[in-house]
């Protein structure tokens, strides 16, 4: 295949880029004029006005209030020349001298700013690794004085970014099956034979990472951590780097950062063999993607690595490899960071990055991967074929991208809390380059700092793929490159010079084989290293020839070591006996911090067969754990209830672990936090099995039907009170929280659309098939009120695609509140029964009921930790209930249907009811937390509050609200006379104040009803989104990037608005990128508004005869960018505009907001806010 060459890049941080990893989006900035109270004064002839330096983004917000504080960046022209570092050989100098040449330049072309700056006493940060400040705070005048530099190339607007998204990502179980292979990925691309043929597993190779962090004690992780010591211990400095200051070790919230780390170098020692390059060690600065300054920041770290507080900067402990699984939400070639890239090349270290996912359509490659400079990985599934999702070409200039594609669907990788996640996106196929660009390094160190020849052999061993959907060669296409990866041949590709071979068996000192031994090899050629079988045998197939000392170890057994002689064109058999190292007990108790009480939890030793469980007083003695030596001990409940604890501890003898109380979990919100709410308060915990057998069967639904079955007490689930429930063994849920049947033709809530479908409880979601007939659904009440339970047995039903693995399970519900699952029969050793393809899990509902999801307590995704011993509970904190009666203040007669909504000490809407036609309510408290209570009814009634709070646990408080109302009356009929004004008479009779407008209108005196369809046109393209004005119809056509105006007859009138210069005023880069969401008409200022899926939350107004950037008017909603404008409408009259909102992540709730207009003194402000308790979708 081709090799391009790549010219050298002079570009530094530039504005206006959108940056994702999987699915960022960008909080953007508005284009504008200069204020008019701050005019520049005229620029001398020849001379650059200062004024034209500002930003056009950054100038709009200065328009607003030109004294107003702003962060802004300012860039400089200086551009530092650090190619001659690429001749250096030696690591250490070769990057400091590209640190050294990158620091004098900044130095020299920034003193005369930074002098600036402190004399105004200035807030601001200066960076080297691309001549830049940031200003944190400054005004306009600061900005403009600044602007007058010549040293100054250009000040512009920050820009924002939120937490990476999966396209797609379900947790798995924790292990697969002893002696599973490889994931899919790495034998895809076929580096577990490159760590068989080499014994090239990455060692001696650092890779680094730029994400959300990685989690320090993931099992798969933990050993591969440059920063372990080896004895229980770490060193974090030039290891690790928090963007945020929050950290001084590797930790990750979010889980894609630990997901991507463990695909270049995961191993856990047992079964989870997850990375490519498991040999190599990984550092991470988690600077993606909170803003660009973090993005910047980590960049540098990785050029010069410092300690923890940021100082002593070493470039000689910079990684070989860092790995950009971050990029553009939308298509774009923006030269972000660029010169940074070009300085990293310089030093040695090979960039790698994902292409984005924005496919199946051509042109949707993201930047930084689709720049030129930058190497971009796009994504396959395991049927060899391009991922859906995976973004094309071309790229930069035309060039073809992606560079090449690896495993990136359904992509089994390491995730927070010691689990395992498969996600999906261009974010999991960066890493399988990464980390064989690891195993390249490592089996042929000569390559380390080359990246131009890293570069063109990745090129010259894919496995050419024809695709010419997006244009391009069979041997080079902008679908999938230069090919697919293929480590192993891109191993081959280097001549290694004479080799020879290696094998041997290790054995215990009774001649047993040892499986799992490490032999690691050091010599000429650098480090390499295998493992043995089951028959305790270990071979290379091609090493270079020289002396090796190989170390041995194995767990249990004391480190052997050796020297093997690698003959040219011969095979050396060198077999090795270890001895076992002495056992010691390791002991602790376990409890749950919530009650104190014990748990009869496990704890086992990382990467070892060593575990115990823990007896019913918490205890537990882990017997024969071999010393000396440092281990680090995971405790956990046996199941899922609670978080897992991680100790690190050194076996010299006996020892005890500190007495160690775990965290239960809690059900977690779908959306954001702070969008629809935190966790609703359930937390489960496993307690001996208390199987209580069904007595009375009934129907048993077909299918996905469900079958109705009336409770023998109120329960309340969520905070919802239900008398009747729905049981499906096979449905989404297998008990369901609804107000009717789901079943093949119907489901709950139709009118609200399918995405809010409540799945209520699952306690097997998965494996349960049609059955031959011997299955049985069965029920049962036991105990006296208030204390009684009701059960559903679902007893025998068979396994998918395993007609002869049973399961028998069961949901009882107590009258408390509790919920236990319980299992029977469940066969230790059969992974299916135990849960290996089932989600076992608990899911909330909107405010009202209507729609779902809102929180979820996901116990187990695909993980085999269920059993017949211990069932599982799931309960709330101490709590009661509000019964509410609603009155008419005046005649006592209750209020049906009035709206009541109940409100936490956060402002939260926890739930919605509407009074029945006794007037009457019911919600459930949190105890010792203090609610509000809103009720509502209109018209005629004011609306009133009431502060609520329960103390302890079941109690039920009373709550009457008598509502007053204004009561208008008023004639019926006026008799108008020409020229004379009407006296119309309105009078009160209520028992509350009346606020009243009146508008004049004539009565219609023919025409259709309202909702009758008065007319269809067949507009002929792909529109969304319409806007009615004075007969005309301004449409959003999607193909042709544009509003146009047509006739009621879909006719266009010649009116167009391209959105082009719509995207420049937004602040988006391409407006290939815009689609508008909604339209509405602004009179007052004959100006078209729109909003936009993705890319930006803001409102855009346009005056369809005055298209361009500098006349359009934005409005800054002040939405995050987690979360999507659905609808706009504007009031003319109050000058305000309505937006409906959404989270992107999940959770069917909306809110519609109330936005100050254009004619505002305080545009874009939020005058109002309600929450709409289901998804919405435009606005009238």
């Amino acid at each position: 295949m081709p090799h391009h060459s790549r010219p050298r890049a002079r570009h530094r941080l530039v504005r206006g880029l959108i940056l994702v990893a999987l699915s960022l989006a960008l909080a953007v900035t508005t284009l504008g004029q200069q204020p008019t109270n701050a005019q520049p004064s005229a620029s001398p002839t020849g001379a650059v006005d200062p004024g034209a330096k500002i930003a056009p983004a950054l100038q709009r917000k200065f328009d607003t209030d030109a004294t107003e504080p702003r962060d802004f960046w300012i860039s400089f022209d200086a551009d530092a020349d650090t190619s001659a570092a690429s001749t250096v050989g030696d690591w250490a100098r070769r990057g400091q001298q590209v640190v050294d040449r990158l620091r004098s330049t900044a130095k020299t072309a920034q003193a005369d700013t930074i002098a600036a700056l402190d004399a105004a006493g200035a807030d601001y940060t200066a960076y080297w690794i691309t001549n830049a400040i940031r200003v944190h705070g400054g005004d306009y005048t600061l900005a403009l004085s600044l602007a007058g530099s010549t040293d100054v190339e250009r000040i512009f607007a920050p820009v924002s970014y939120t937490e990476p998204e999966p396209v797609k990502q379900e947790l798995t179980g924790r292990m697969s099956t002893h002696d599973a292979a490889p994931e899919w990925g790495v034998r895809d691309i076929k580096a577990d034979q490159v760590w068989q043929k080499y014994g090239a597993r990455g060692d001696g190779i650092v890779v680094a990472s730029i994400d959300t962090g990685t989690e320090l004690d993931h099992p798969a992780l933990v050993e591969h951590y440059r920063g372990s010591n080896g004895d229980g211990t770490f060193t974090n400095d030039y290891n690790w780097l928090d963007t945020t200051g929050a950290s001084d070790f590797p930790t990750d919230a979010h889980g894609h950062g630990t997901h991507t780390m463990g695909t270049m170098v995961g191993d856990d020692g047992a079964a989870n063999q997850v990375g490519v390059a498991p040999g190599a060690k990984w550092i991470e600065a988690n600077g993606c993607c909170a803003s660009d300054e973090t993005l910047l920041a980590a960049s540098q770290w990785m050029l010069a690595p410092t300690k923890t507080d940021g100082t002593a900067p070493d470039p000689a402990k910079r990684p070989h490899v860092v790995n950009n699984s971050w990029g553009s939400e939308n298509p774009a070639t923006d030269p972000f960071l660029e010169d940074i890239q070009q300085a990293w090349a310089d030093s040695g270290i090979f960039g790698v990055w994902s292409n984005g996912n924005l496919g199946p359509a051509c042109n949707t490659a993201s930047s930084p991967g689709s720049r030129t400079l930058n190497y971009a990985v796009g994504a396959t599934t395991e049927a060899g074929t391009i991922a859906s999702f995976s973004s094309r070409g071309t790229g930069q200039d035309g060039e073809i991208k992606p560079n090449i594609a690896a495993p990136g669907a359904s992509v089994r990788s390491s995730y927070p809390g010691g689990r395992y996640a498969s996600m999906s996106g261009t974010s999991m196929a960066a890493p399988h380059v990464s980390g064989s660009v690891a195993l390249l390094l490592s089996a042929h160190p000569e390559l380390i700092g080359n990246v131009a020849q890293i570069r063109q052999l990745l090129d010259e061993t894919a496995i050419d793929t024809a695709d010419d959907q997006c244009g391009g060669t069979d041997a080079d296409n902008n679908v999938y490159g230069e090919g697919r990866l293929d480590a192993l041949a891109l191993v081959e590709a280097v001549d290694s010079g004479e080799s020879g071979a290696i094998d041997g068996t290790v054995t215990d000192d009774g001649g047993e084989p040892v499986e799992g031994a490490a032999v690691t090899l050091t010599g000429g050629a650098g480090q390499r290293s295998t493992r043995t079988g089951s028959d305790g045998a270990y071979g290379v197939a091609e090493l270079p020839i020289g002396t090796y000392q190989a170390t041995v170890t194995a767990f249990g057994f004391a480190p052997g070591k050796v020297t093997i002689e690698v003959t040219s064109g011969q095979s050396t058999t060198t077999n090795v006996s270890l001895a076992a190292a002495e056992g010691f007990t390791v002991s602790g108790v376990i409890t749950d911090r919530t009650t104190g009480k014990p748990i009869a939890g496990t704890a086992s030793v990382i990467g070892s067969r060593y575990s115990a469980t823990a007896d019913a007083s918490g205890h537990f003695a882990i017997k024969g754990v071999p010393g000396p030596r440092n281990y680090t001990v995971r405790i956990d409940d046996g199941g899922a209830c609670a978080t897992p604890v991680y100790r690190s501890l050194e076996i010299t003898g006996d020892a005890a672990i500190a007495p160690v109380e775990l965290r239960r979990r809690t059900d977690e919100p779908a959306s954001p936090a702070g969008w629809n709410g935190g966790p609703y308060g359930y937390s489960c915990l496993l307690e001996p099995t208390k199987w209580i057998k069904g007595t009375t069967e009934i129907e048993k639904p077909d299918v996905y039907d469900t079958t109705a079955v009336r409770l023998p007490f109120r329960f309340s689930y969520f905070g919802k009170d239900y008398s009747t429930i729905y049981a499906s063994p096979t449905s989404l849920a297998q008990v369901g929280f609804w107000t009717s049947p789901y079943n093949s033709a119907t489901y709950p809530y139709a009118e609200y659309g399918i995405d809010t479908l409540i799945r209520g409880i699952v306690p097997s979601l998965g494996p349960i098939a049609s059955d031959d007939g011997s299955a049985k659904l069965l029920t049962r009440t036991t105990g006296t009120a208030p204390n009684r339970a009701f059960t559903i047995e679902f007893r025998d039903f068979t396994v998918l695609n395993s007609p002869d693995t049973r399961m028998s399970y069961e949901v009882t519900l107590h009258e408390d509140g509790d919920i236990v699952f319980a299992y029977d029969g469940i066969d230790p050793a059969n992974l299916l029964e135990r849960g290996q393809q089932t989600e076992v899990s608990m899911q909330d509902h909107s405010p009202d009921g209507r729609a779902g999801l809102r929180t979820q307590f996901l116990y187990s995704v695909n993980e085999p930790i269920l059993g017949s011993d211990r069932q599982i509970r799931f309960s709330l904190p101490a709590n009661g209930f509000v019964s509410g009666l609603v009155t008419d203040k005046r005649t006592g007669a209750a209020v049906a249907n009035a709206s009541v909504d109940l409100v936490d000490a956060n402002g939260w809407l926890t739930q919605r009811a509407f009074t029945n036609a006794a007037g009457r309510y019911r919600f459930q408290l949190m105890a010792g937390r203090n609610y509000t209570v809103s009720v509502l009814k209109r018209p005629g009634y004011a609306a009133q509050r009431a502060s609520v709070r329960v103390t302890r646990d079941r109690q039920t408080i009373m709550l009457r609200t008598p509502l007053s109302g204004g009561r208008m009356t008023l004639p019926t009929s006026v008799t108008a006379k020409r020229g004379r004004a009407v006296r119309v008479s309105l009078k009160n009779t209520g028992s509350a104040a009346l606020r009243w407008r009146a508008s004049l209108a004539l009565p219609a005196t023919s025409g259709p009803k309202p909702g009758t369809e008065v007319g269809r046109t067949d507009y002929g393209k792909a529109a969304i989104a319409v806007e009615e004005v004075d007969g005309q119809y301004w449409v959003g056509d999607v193909l042709a990037h544009r509003a146009v105006e047509v006739t009621s007859t879909g006719s266009p009138t010649g009116r167009t608005i391209p959105l082009a210069p719509v995207a420049e005023a937004l602040g988006v880069t391409d407006d290939l990128t815009l689609t508008p969401a909604d339209l509405a008409w602004v009179p007052s200022r004959g100006m078209l508004c729109m909003t936009f899926y993705n890319f930006t939350n803001d409102i855009a107004c346009v005056d369809p005869d005055r298209v361009s950037a500098h006349d359009i008017a934005v409005v800054e909603t002040g939405l995050r960018s987690a979360l999507s404008v659905q609808g706009l409408a504007y009031d003319a009259e109050r000058d305000r505009f309505f937006v409906i909102a959404g989270a992107r992540s999940g959770g069917w709730q909306h809110q519609v907001r109330t936005i100050a207009g254009l004619e505002h003194p305080n545009t874009g402000d939020v005058l109002g806010r309600c929450t709409y308790a289901r998804q919405g979708q435009g606005l009238g």
